[in-house]
């Protein structure tokens, strides 16, 4: 099941500084970034259909 920006977001800001260069934050970050593009994509998608 894939995870909601904002779930992800939220829990970004669980992490510390000491959390920097990990593979659980590397993980998060790639996560966070698929996440926008399907949120833009599903965005500009809506967009396009209301504009036909």
């Amino acid at each position: 099941m894939q995870k909601r920006l904002s779930e992800l977001c939220h829990k970004g800001e669980l992490f510390k500084p000491y959390d920097i260069g990990s593979k659980k934050l590397k993980t998060l970050v790639d996560d966070i970034n698929y996440a926008y593009d399907k949120t833009v994509q599903a965005l500009e998608d809506s967009i396009s259909q209301g504009n036909t």
